[in-house]
C-alpha cells in the first residue's frame, strides 16, 4: 500500500491538505521513526500517516 491509496482509503485529501509530502510514523522493535515522504511511497501496517495543511 503507498501513501496516496491509504489517503483515498481515508477518504481523499481536504482542499487545504500539503499533497506534496506527508509525515509518516513507523515504529519497530528499534523504535519509532518519523519521515517526510512523497504520496507515492510505500508504507507498512501499523505506520501512521500525517496530511499537515498549507497555508494557501
Amino acid at each position: 500500500m503507498t501513501v496516496e491509496s491509504a489517503v483515498a482509503i481515508a477518504g481523499g485529501f481536504s482542499p487545504r491538505a500539503r499533497r506534496d509530502s506527508v509525515t509518516v510514523t513507523h515504529t519497530d522493535a528499534s523504535g519509532t521513526s518519523r519521515f517526510v515522504v512523497p504520496p507515492g511511497s510505500p508504507i507498512s501496517p501499523g505506520d501512521t500517516v500525517l496530511v499537515s495543511e498549507r497555508w494557501f
